[in-house]
Formats: structure tokens, C-alpha cells, sequence
């Protein structure tokens, strides 16, 4: 990997535009539009705003994230690490399935700073079945809105495929508003699931449950879905910058070069910096071979995947010790398996 992920750099370029400028300049001005998501749902009765509200302390502010999956591990951990680097100033909080994690993922997600915090599995409506395999856990992303029983009132929550690059302006936090989130991609007025801000209410997620089996909505997309009917015209929209789908790369390159140097969150969504689906925990050799895989295989997002592999990186190297007593090193025999099963081909073993 030395010389292969290269410091994290984000070029600046000659391409402009005033309108973009205009847009990320001041992300007040983007946050004044509301989703219009039309729907015969009842979707529900709160506030879109937030009439009592107060400031929060750090103590009752949070970034959280989940790890439903034992591959994603890894991108956790250099999430946190992301996190660290630009000086969050709220709880860093894991939220995970008891039984569906093992003690080593738990682990490596830890040594950068994650409270872990175990929820119970929220199963998708309808016994799942139109559900896509890889989304049958997200419906207990609701959970985030019981965490006011760990007394934090406004939370920040990232996927795991997720990097912070740039620190998370502190008025997010105190937005006084229920509900925000990112357009997913510039094709449509949906919302992304991946950057979700939350002020937390338990009666919120025990509504949104209630109705799981009686909304109408296509399941594919699962919880993300969900959100976008339950929430509807309720959702404060927030700039693509705090939610930065490498999708839009392809969907219009060049507005991908004007905004990338001004990224908050990076989401790598079509394109994975780990084989983080497979539920397989590898070690830390393992892991950078895997990223070489990824990185070598998915060459249209190659800069932006040099960015997560440099982050990760960088973690390995300040934790090591930690991390190798998470995962200690194992036998070549089973390393193979262990890459094979993850997906990883031989040329990489």
C-alpha cells in the first residue's frame, strides 16, 4: 500500500460556477427548502420545527453510526478516525445488533473512540421479502431516535461507508428543526439514508414503527424509502456537501470536480473502499490487501478511494497496537480462506 494510497489531498480545480458557489457557499441558505414528497400516507403528526428549543452541550450532541455487518468493521473504524482528526466536538456513538457482531469487530471499532450501543433488531415489514438482502437490517437505523435514553438530544448519524474530510460545522447540531437530510444524487427530491440529522424522540421511533407494516412505498430501498414517505414535506433539505454520494461523479462529472474540494461527508455508495458486505473479519494484512483489490478494481472512483485508503491507513498506523489485539495475525492457510470468502481474488492472496 506505502506509495500506492497517497496523502489525502482534495486538488483544487479551474472549473467554477456561480450558481454552485452560490449554493455551497452558506449551507443556512440550502437548509430553507423543503422536500415536497407526495404521498395519501398519514405520515405523522410532529413538529417540523421546533418551537422550545434550547441549545446543546456536547454531552447531549452525538455522531453516530451503525455496524449491522461484521465486514464493515473496518470503515467504521476509519470513520472514527475521520471524526477524531477533524476534532468532533459531541459523543461518537456505535449503535449495533447483540449477536450479529462479534467481540474482534467490536473491538477494532472501539479502539478510535465508538461507544458501543446495542440495540434491538427493528426486522423490515412483511417478513422482509421484498426487502434487498443487504438492507433487511437497516430498518433499525429507527433506533436513532430512541437514543434520548443515553441523554443526547441532536445527533449526527453516517453510514459506516462514510469519511468526515472536513470538520462538521457545530451549528448543525442546534438546527431547530426535527428532521434533515441530503438529496440522493441530483436526479430526484428524495433523500439519501447515509447523513441523516436527528433530534432524538422515542415516541417518534415507536410511531414510525407502528406503521412499517401499513405504509405503501417501494420496499427495495428499505428504510431509506420509509423516511422519505413517513417524513415527507417535514424533511429540511441539506447541501449534497454533508452527504457526498460518489454516484454524482457519474451523474455529472463536472459538477463532481467543482464541489469535491468542498466536501464535509464522502459516501461511497456504488463504489466500496472494502468488500464490507461479506461477513467475514480479517486482519490487518488482510485488510490492506482488500483495499488494494477494491482500489484496483474500481478505477473511475480511484482518487476518491485513495482518500478513504490514506485514512485508513493513517488509523492503523496511530492504533496499531490496539488493533493488532483485536485481530492478531493468523496462519497463510487461512488467510486465503478468509480473503476468498471475502471476495478478495487470488492475485491479491
Amino acid at each position: 500500500m506505502t506509495g500506492i494510497v497517497e496523502t489525502l489531498h482534495l486538488p483544487q480545480d479551474d472549473w467554477n460556477s456561480g450558481a454552485l458557489v452560490h449554493y455551497t457557499d452558506m449551507f443556512v441558505s440550502s437548509c430553507l427548502s423543503l422536500v415536497s414528497y407526495s404521498h395519501s400516507f398519514d405520515s405523522n403528526s410532529f413538529p417540523t420545527m421546533q418551537t422550545n428549543f434550547r441549545p446543546t452541550t456536547p454531552e447531549e450532541r452525538a455522531v453516530v453510526t451503525a455496524l449491522f455487518t461484521e465486514g464493515y468493521a473496518h470503515t467504521v473504524a476509519a470513520l472514527g478516525h475521520s471524526l477524531r482528526r477533524v476534532g468532533v466536538k459531541a459523543r461518537m456513538v456505535m449503535i449495533y445488533i447483540p449477536g450479529q457482531i462479534s467481540d474482534a469487530a467490536l473491538c477494532i471499532a472501539q479502539t478510535q473512540g465508538w461507544e458501543a450501543h446495542a440495540v434491538s433488531r427493528i426486522p423490515p415489514p412483511h417478513n422482509s421479502h421484498l426487502v434487498q438482502p443487504e438492507f433487511r437490517d437497516q430498518y433499525t437505523k429507527l433506533q436513532l431516535w430512541s437514543l434520548d435514553s443515553l441523554g443526547i438530544r441532536s445527533l449526527i448519524y453516517l453510514d459506516a461507508d462514510t469519511l468526515v474530510l472536513r470538520p462538521i460545522l457545530e451549528a448543525l447540531f442546534d438546527l431547530p428543526f426535527t428532521f434533515a437530510a441530503v438529496p440522493d444524487g441530483i436526479d430526484k427530491p428524495l433523500i439519501n439514508g447515509g447523513a441523516l440529522f436527528v433530534k432524538t424522540d422515542t415516541r417518534i421511533r415507536d410511531d414510525m414503527v407502528s406503521k412499517l407494516e401499513t405504509a405503501e412505498y417501494n420496499l427495495a430501498w428499505a428504510e431509506q424509502n420509509f423516511l422519505n414517505l413517513y417524513w415527507g414535506g417535514h424533511i429540511l433539505m441539506l447541501p449534497w456537501l454533508f452527504n457526498g454520494n460518489v454516484w454524482m461523479k457519474f451523474q455529472s462529472p463536472n459538477l463532481w470536480r467543482g464541489m469535491k474540494d468542498e466536501l464535509v461527508v464522502i459516501h461511497f455508495t456504488s463504489a466500496k473502499p472494502l468488500p464490507a458486505r461479506k461477513s467475514v473479519s480479517l486482519t490487518l494484512e488482510e485488510t490492506e490487501k482488500a483495499i488494494q483489490f477494491m482500489l484496483e478494481s474500481q478505477l473511475d472512483w480511484e482518487e476518491e478511494l485513495r482518500w478513504w485508503g490514506n485514512e485508513w491507513l493513517s488509523m492503523r498506523d496511530d492504533s496499531l497496537q490496539k488493533l493488532i489485539q483485536c485481530v492478531p495475525a493468523r496462519n497463510a492457510t487461512g488467510s486465503n480462506l478468509r480473503l476468498k470468502a471475502a471476495g478478495v481474488p487470488e492475485q491479491y492472496w
